[in-house]
């Protein structure tokens, strides 16, 4: 069996995971979701997704990616949540209509890409920022799924170029990031020694 297709299926169910394990104290109404954020979010992971199907190098992990969006806003729109939109939703998706557009007019992907990832930084940051600045961020182990199936992506990776890396490597890169921000209170320590000693 080729090894890029098992990390790519490993890839997809710890990604696919990442929204179960998000959405079980959502819809426990222990916590609760903005649409907006995850209507932002949706946008730019079909983006990227549709230039590597058209470019022939599909990411399992976008995938479940772009599924796990539309579960949550379904799940979202269920329970009432609010949209609470905001300006970077807006930059958001103002840069991946500009990624998009400059595509069609030069069939460049990837310039594409590099723009809808930095569309993706700039979504990033408040994300950062609400985990950073909460004394208990929620979902800690959807968080640890994301970054086990970020990390099964990039072996999955075959074609080592913008289109098909770039992605992968940079939600590697952000995975990391949330989750070192996750790890950074006193309860999440705690959460980590329970990781480490299988408790």
């Amino acid at each position: 069996m080729d090894k890029h297709f098992v990390f790519n299926v490993l890839a997809f169910l710890f990604s696919a995971g990442t929204y179960v394990l998000y959405l079980i104290p959502i819809v426990r109404k222990k916590e609760t979701t903005k649409l907006s954020t995850w209507m932002a979010w949706l946008v730019m992971d079909s983006a990227i997704l549709f230039m590597m199907v058209k470019e022939h190098k599909v990411s399992y992990q976008l995938v479940a990616y772009a599924i796990g969006c539309v579960v949550v806003l379904f799940v979202g729109w269920r329970i009432k949540a609010a949209a609470k939109w905001k300006s970077y939703d807006t930059a958001c998706m103002v840069l991946v209509a500009v990624a998009v557009l400059l595509w069609s007019v030069t069939g460049n992907s990837s310039l594409a890409v590099t723009i809808e990832l930095i569309a993706m930084g700039v979504g990033s940051i408040p994300l950062f920022n609400h985990i950073w600045e909460s004394p208990n961020p929620a979902s800690p182990w959807a968080w640890l799924c994301n970054l086990i199936g970020a990390t099964f992506a990039v072996p999955a990776v075959e074609h080592w170029d913008m289109v098909g890396a770039a992605g992968p490597l940079v939600f590697l890169i952000l995975s990391v990031i949330f989750n070192t921000a996750v790890l950074r209170t006193h309860r999440n320590n705690k959460f980590l020694i329970k990781v480490l000693m299988l408790d």
